[in-house]
C-alpha cells in the first residue's frame, strides 16, 4: 500500500492512502479515532462480530481502542481519505492474532 501523509501536527492526522487488491492489515486497536472516506474501491472493516464494507463515496468511522482488521474488500485498488485523532504513532497501534 502506498501512505500520503498530511500531517502538520500531533493532534490531527491527515492521511491519503491507496490499497491493491487483496490488501489487508493485521487485527489492530488504535489508540486514536479513525475517520475517513473512501474515494474508490471497497473498504472492509472486520470487528469480532462483524463484517462493514463501504463503496466509494462512504464514509466511515473506527472509534479508539477498537479491535479491527482493514483490508481491501473489492476488485479493485482502494483509495482512502483518513483523519486521525490524534496523529498516527506506531506506538498508539497494537497488534493481535484473533478478536479474543
Amino acid at each position: 500500500r502506498t501512505i500520503k501523509d498530511y500531517t502538520t501536527d500531533d493532534d490531527l492526522g491527515m492521511i491519503q492512502m491507496l490499497a491493491p487488491i487483496g490488501w489487508t492489515e493485521p487485527i489492530v486497536s488504535l489508540d486514536f479515532e479513525l475517520r475517513g472516506i473512501v474515494l474508490a474501491g471497497t473498504l472492509g472493516l472486520e470487528f469480532a462480530d462483524t463484517t462493514k464494507i463501504f463503496e466509494p463515496d462512504t464514509g466511515f468511522i473506527i472509534p479508539a481502542n477498537t479491535k479491527v482488521r482493514i483490508h481491501n474488500a473489492g476488485d479493485g485498488p482502494l483509495h482512502l481519505i483518513e483523519i486521525l485523532r490524534p496523529r498516527f504513532l506506531p506506538s498508539r497501534t497494537r497488534q493481535f492474532d484473533s478478536f479474543d
